[in-house]
C-alpha cells in the first residue's frame, strides 16, 4: 500500500513539473496588437473623412452655413436655396455632416423643418450641444 501512495505523488510531482515547463516555453506575449472600442488614442479613419459644416438659421428666417469658422456662400433668406446649397456642399464633400445651430430666438418649427429636410436628402445632421 505504502508502494501505491509513492506512485501517485510521484506522477502528481512529474505532471506539475511537465506543466510549468510547458508554461515556461509557451510564448504568452501578443503577437500583434488589437485596439479595443475604449482604447483608441488616435481618430479613426472614419471619422476623419467627416466635413462638418454648422447650418446657422435665425427667427427672421436667414440661413448661412460655415465651416472651420469661415462663411460659406451660403447665406440666403428662404429655405429652398439653402437646400440647394447644401446639396452642392454634399456632392463637393462626401461624408459632409451637418450640425444645426439656431441663433438669437429661433423657433423649434424651423429647427424642425431643416430635420425633415435632412431625412428627405438623405443628409447627416445632427444638434449642436
Amino acid at each position: 500500500m505504502k508502494g501505491h501512495r509513492t506512485d501517485l505523488i510521484l506522477f502528481i510531482d512529474l505532471s506539475f513539473v511537465l506543466l510549468v515547463g510547458l508554461l515556461v516555453l509557451t510564448e504568452t506575449a501578443p503577437r500583434s496588437n488589437v485596439v479595443l472600442p475604449g482604447d483608441s488614442e488616435e481618430p479613426s479613419e472614419s471619422m476623419s473623412s467627416f466635413a462638418v459644416f454648422n447650418v446657422h438659421f435665425s427667427q427672421e428666417g436667414h440661413f448661412w452655413i460655415e465651416a472651420d469658422g469661415i462663411r460659406r456662400s451660403c447665406d440666403v433668406d428662404r429655405q429652398n436655396l439653402l437646400e440647394s446649397c447644401m446639396q452642392q456642399i454634399v456632392q463637393d464633400h462626401a461624408g459632409a455632416v451637418f450640425v444645426l445651430v439656431p441663433m438669437g430666438h429661433a423657433t423649434v418649427q424651423q429647427f424642425v423643418t431643416l430635420l425633415d429636410l435632412c431625412k428627405l436628402n438623405d443628409w447627416t445632421c445632427t444638434v449642436s450641444n
